[in-house]
């Protein structure tokens, strides 16, 4: 069974999905406004939990896969 991620770990894991910066996605999940380096080390703090790397890693393949197929059917448009 999948270990359940907080709101804002979810959150960090969509922003990391997304394109942010592991530094940037912290920001904005957990509203942060804490100093840069300390920022960076919660994020990387983060980022080593097994349940979280493993929902970012799921959610970025997700949105590769969704990529690849938009592609796919905005060739056939075009050559159809």
């Amino acid at each position: 069974m999948r270990e359940k991620l907080t709101p804002k770990q979810e959150r960090f894991c969509q922003l990391i999905a997304g394109g942010s910066d592991q530094s940037t996605a912290y920001r904005e999940a957990f509203d942060s406004n804490g100093k840069a380096a300390t920022v960076h080390s919660e994020a990387s703090r983060l980022m080593k939990l097994p349940k979280v790397s493993a929902r970012c890693a799921a959610l970025t393949a997700l949105k590769e896969r969704a990529i690849q197929r938009r592609a796919v059917t905005d060739r056939e448009l075009v050559v159809g």
